[in-house]
């Protein structure tokens, strides 16, 4: 038998090959799941490319891809909202460092903290 020949794979990195969706958290948490994960997108990936001759399968891959994104978005959208409110909280407690004596704020001052406080609280 002959060797066989591999077929290059696409460039993932041009702007019109479909991209590899992973996400940065998972392959330090579970290694072998992001690698799993990132073979099966990589599979839908090129289902979707190959699949011009039924626009259906082609739709619905590109529908699954779409759904990753948006969950790996989510989870980042939820990193960096937990940050925010970090930040949030060190200035408040920069706040009051600077203050003091709270009783003697000014209430237009006093209102605004409140409604900065609650604002990070929900």
């Amino acid at each position: 038998m002959g060797a066989r020949l591999r077929r290059k794979p696409p460039n993932l990195t041009s702007t019109t090959s479909t991209p590899i969706h992973t996400h940065p958290a998972n392959s330090a948490r579970n290694p072998l799941g992001s690698n799993a994960k990132a073979a099966a997108l990589i599979g839908l990936s090129a289902l979707k490319e190959s699949a011009d001759a039924f626009p259906p399968l082609k739709s619905a891959v590109a529908s699954v891809l779409c759904m990753v994104d948006l969950a790996d978005a989510a989870k980042a959208n939820k990193k960096e909202s937990c940050r925010l409110a970090l930040r949030a909280e060190d200035i408040l407690y920069a706040i009051a460092d600077a203050v003091q004596d709270p009783h003697y704020l000014e209430p237009d001052l006093q209102r605004r903290i409140l409604r900065f406080t609650s604002s990070v609280d929900t």
